[in-house]
């Protein structure tokens, strides 16, 4: 009985693994408040100078402005994650930061090409 828990023991402690929270920041301040605030974006408006409420495409979504959901065509998803890298240092040492995580899922489809209306729904974090 003894050595079947003890095997239990050392598979689950073999298996366990650090889980730290506000890991997806640079920022040293942000484990006393909410952390860095995301930018609400995909990756092609990112990828234009942080262009949104001026984009409206007929096969890509813009949930910065909810107006451009009338010109989508067709169903169209997105999903897109983030990856930081950094450096802190201090006079006391330096740490390198490598981060990832999910940035982003998006849903978007026409409701009535005759009326021009379109939906949209998603996931995006608010702050990391």
């Amino acid at each position: 009985m003894y050595s079947k828990a003890l095997r239990l023991l050392l598979i689950t402690a073999f298996f366990v693994q650090t889980v730290a929270a506000q890991n997806l920041t640079k920022s040293p301040y942000s484990s006393i408040g909410i952390g860095d605030l995301a930018y609400s974006a995909n990756a092609t408006q990112v990828a234009m100078g942080r262009l949104s409420q001026g984009f409206r495409k007929p096969f890509e979504l813009n949930y910065q402005n909810p107006a451009s959901y009338g010109s989508l065509l067709q169903t169209c998803y997105e999903a897109g994650g983030i990856m930081s890298v950094g450096k802190l240092s201090s006079n006391a040492g330096s740490s390198d930061l490598n981060n990832g995580s999910f940035g982003y899922l998006s849903l978007g489809f026409p409701v009535s090409k005759k009326l021009k209306w379109g939906a949209a729904f998603g996931l995006l974090p608010f702050s990391s």
